[in-house]
């Protein structure tokens, strides 16, 4: 059965198949027409930022299923030769995937596309993000909810988790991107004390209640600084504060004292956590988080810089390079309406 441009399978196993398939073979049909015009190469880059990407955007989000890396080496193989119209490429596609501040060509990446989408669903387990109406059947599909998955001891998370054809997905494209890109660490500022299998305690509600009522209280609503700190200032006298809420303040001190590495609980958040503790929808967020990778994949010297540094017999600053590529992309009305489109 087609849903909304999606066919819907009786086995997960059979959705790449039935789905993304499909939409690459009328892709290469489309790319191999559009090579048969007078496009500039520009254009054809053009084509694949506005046409290609957001149809392959529209799967990865839709269907959040494994797909294989035979899958993207595919891709990449024949955007590059319609980029190139079927000739040897005089620009390798990592360099002309770069951002253009730093000389590339903002050409997309699909495999990092691919990721931003599955991480966009660990920022809105988290809290941050949008509210979407399938997020109560992911909540109850696992025995831990998906507020807390990504940052609960991986050890500590059941076995059915990860055989989950769309959570499990999830889980195995955060935990080979959440050390690399930096994304994350364990423990975190995010780890939460509730629903967690390592601290059955949990939050006094008591306590919960002078967090503003926080679904999942995590480390970081104890931190002050270096510090641990209880939701309530320790100065003032407080006759409405109970024996119950010290207590459990002091098993959540002890928790939190007893981690190993606990000193990455008080680092400041990163960039894809700051992200994760939004408390309102993220506009953009693929392409933030798409960023957050790029960033992290690392930028190295492109051959060009060196080449002009010696036909010069000079040294060119960084700064210097990022007003070159500024002036490039924006240096007239023709080359900022490119830029642009």
């Amino acid at each position: 059965m087609k849903y909304l441009g999606i066919w819907l399978t009786k086995l997960p196993q059979d959705l790449l198949e039935e789905n993304f398939v499909p939409l690459w073979s009328a892709l290469q049909r489309d790319l191999a027409e559009w090579k048969t015009l007078k496009i500039s190469w520009f254009g054809k880059i053009s084509i694949l930022k506005m046409n290609v990407l957001p149809r392959m955007l529209y799967l990865f989000q839709t269907v959040p299923i494994h797909i294989p890396p035979a899958y993207f080496s595919m891709i990449q193989a024949d955007c590059t030769r319609f980029v190139w119209n079927d000739t040897r490429p005089r620009i390798s596609y990592c360099a002309m995937t770069r951002p253009k501040r730093v000389g590339g060509l903002a050409v997309p990446d699909f495999h990092l596309y691919y990721q931003a989408s599955h991480l966009l669903l660990v920022v809105e387990w988290t809290g941050g993000g949008r509210h979407a109406l399938w997020q109560d059947l992911e909540l109850g599909a696992t025995p831990h909810p998906t507020g807390v998955l990504p940052w609960i001891d991986p050890a500590r998370r059941s076995p059915q988790v990860h055989r989950h054809p769309y959570i499990g997905t999830t889980l195995r494209v955060w935990r080979s991107t959440m050390r690399r890109a930096s994304l994350s660490t364990y423990p975190s500022p995010l780890l939460p004390l509730e629903d967690n299998p390592a601290f059955p305690a949990g939050v006094h509600p008591l306590i919960q209640h002078r967090l503003g009522g926080a679904r999942w209280p995590r480390a970081f609503h104890f931190l002050s600084g270096q510090d641990l700190s209880p939701p309530w200032d320790n100065r003032l006298r407080d006759n409405s504060l109970s024996m119950l809420e010290r207590f459990n303040f002091t098993q959540i001190s002890h928790y939190l004292r007893s981690l190993p590495a606990r000193d990455r609980l008080l680092h400041p958040c990163l960039p894809f956590e700051e992200l994760a503790k939004a408390k309102h929808p993220i506009s953009h967020g693929i392409s933030m988080i798409y960023r957050i990778l790029q960033m992290a994949v690392g930028e190295p010297s492109l051959t060009f810089e060196h080449t002009w540094e010696q036909m010069l017999d000079a040294t060119i600053t960084e700064a210097q390079w990022k007003d070159t590529y500024e002036l490039a992309h924006r240096g007239s009305p023709q080359t900022r309406l490119q830029s642009n489109s």
